[in-house]
This record gives structure tokens, C-alpha cells and sequence, in this order.
């Protein structure tokens, strides 16, 4: 990450091996990607893919700030999504601005605070983009909502009819919805993301089990245990014990190893 000053030369030509390249744009120029040519105005901002054959054409002196990235793992690919190569950021400008100077002085000292930045700009600058028609897999409006309101309820009783209520779709359109976008019912995502949590507490925890079936909404002892062991095939207790033998068992092997010998 970094501040650039260019114009030096009229063109300069880049290949970024494995890099994905942002630019927030303060100058007039031209931007071609692999033969595409967009233009270069103030409060643009440009991504582009790895490898691409990158030219820059300046009219003169040209200032930016940029983030060269790779990505640690490939998503799947029903969890992409589109990003324009070039957009005009408009009133968002300013505020991209500071949100990008402070990921560049961070980089340095503190590069997670400014790996984080750099991802909220990411996600900012793809909100702007207009999904492609044809898109598919794509998550309908409607169901992000209520993606978001199951996860801020998910310690109450969930009724699927007021989840569609407040949306403003009824029950069935809702579940084909939710069907087409995520490959999976409402009933079922609630569970799932019910036991998500609940794993989660009981394996790195010491909650007891039943304050822990309290806050994934399962308010009945019994009916949480039975949940459990039909998700996970143990019992609570049983899968809290099991991640402490292996917590313990990793803890000896690391402590059995032999110490190196440093020479003076």
C-alpha cells in the first residue's frame, strides 16, 4: 500500500503476477486493461485482476494511492461477486479517501488494522456495483435481510411468516426465495446456524449447557441435547469433553518435543 506520484513518462505498462491492483485516483489519464481503455478522472477508483496487461497513460503530473493483494484461498464460486473495473465514487470520494490513507499508515506498524481497512473498502466499492442481470446464485435483496435479522434473533423464537411480514412477501415467495439464493430452507438455515453457535460455545467455553441452549433459542434442556446428538451424533456433554482431550492431547505433544540447542 502506498502514495505514488507519476506522469513522468506519458505510459507506463505493468503486469502484476498474482496481484489484484486498487487505485483512488486524484488526476486526469487513461486506464487499458488487456486492450479495454476507461478513463482516469479525480474521485475514480479502479481494481484490477491478477496478470491482466495493465497501461497507464498520463497527461501530466498524476498522484493516487494504491494496495497491491492476493488473496490467502480462492472463495467458491457461488460466493463471488462483481466489482466494475473503474468507478466514479462521486460523494463516497472523500470518505474513501480517509478510509484508504488510514490502511496505507497502518501498514506498516499495524498491517492487520490495515488488511481490515483494505477489505471494508473492498466491500464498500462492491456495494456500489450493479449486480449483473444473469448473475447466478446471486442472494436476493429480500433474503439478505433476513439473513441478518435471523442472526440478530437467533437466541428468540423465530416465526418465518413475520421474517416475510417485514420484508414485504409472503410466506411462500419467501421460501422459494430463500431456496433459489441459498440451496436450503428457513427452517433449516435457523437450525444450522443455531448449531453453528452452539458448537461454538460448547467447544470453546465453559457456559453451562444450559445457558448455552438458552442463547441459540432452544429454551427446552432435552430438546437441545436431542438436537445436538442428531447434528453432531454426541451428546453436549460428550462433544465439550471431546474438544478438551484434543485441546489436552495437542498440549502434551507440543510440550514433549525436545528443546533446540542453541550454540554460543
Amino acid at each position: 500500500m502506498g502514495y505514488a506520484v507519476h506522469g513522468f513518462l506519458p505510459v507506463e505498462r505493468y503486469q502484476l503476477e498474482g496481484l489484484w491492483c486498487i487505485h483512488l485516483y486524484q488526476y486526469v489519464g487513461e486506464l487499458w486493461i488487456d486492450g479495454l481503455a476507461l478513463p482516469i478522472r479525480p474521485g475514480y477508483i479502479s481494481i484490477t485482476p491478477p496478470d491482466a496487461q495493465i497501461e497507464y497513460r498520463y497527461l501530466g503530473r498524476s498522484e493516487h494511492l494504491y494496495a497491491h493483494f492476493s488473496f490467502s484461498a480462492m472463495l467458491p464460486e457461488q460466493a463471488t461477486i462483481s466489482i466494475l473495473a473503474m468507478q466514479d465514487l462521486q460523494d463516497d470520494f472523500r470518505t474513501l479517501q480517509t478510509d484508504f490513507t488510514h490502511a496505507i499508515v497502518n501498514w506498516t506498524t499495524r498491517p492487520t488494522r490495515a488488511t481490515i481497512k483494505l477489505w471494508d473498502i473492498l466491500w464498500q466499492i462492491s456495494e456500489r456495483s450493479p449486480a449483473p442481470a444473469t448473475t447466478l446464485n446471486s442472494v436476493h435483496p429480500a433474503v439478505e435481510q433476513v439473513v441478518k435479522m435471523i442472526e440478530l434473533r437467533i437466541g428468540e423464537r423465530i416465526y418465518i411468516a413475520e421474517l416475510a411480514h417485514e420484508v414485504g412477501l409472503s410466506h411462500n415467495h419467501l421460501a422459494r426465495l430463500f431456496q433459489k439464493s441459498l440451496g436450503c430452507t428457513i427452517s433449516g438455515y435457523i437450525q444450522k446456524r443455531r448449531m453453528d453457535r452452539a458448537h461454538h460455545l460448547l467447544t470453546t467455553s465453559t457456559r453451562s449447557i444450559k445457558s448455552i441452549a438458552i442463547e441459540v433459542g432452544i429454551n427446552d434442556l432435552h430438546l437441545f441435547n436431542k438436537t445436538i446428538h442428531r447434528a453432531f451424533g454426541v451428546a453436549p456433554t460428550q462433544l465439550r469433553h471431546m474438544q478438551i482431550s484434543r485441546t489436552s492431547i495437542s498440549s502434551q505433544h507440543t510440550s514433549s518435543q525436545p528443546e533446540s540447542k542453541s550454540n554460543s
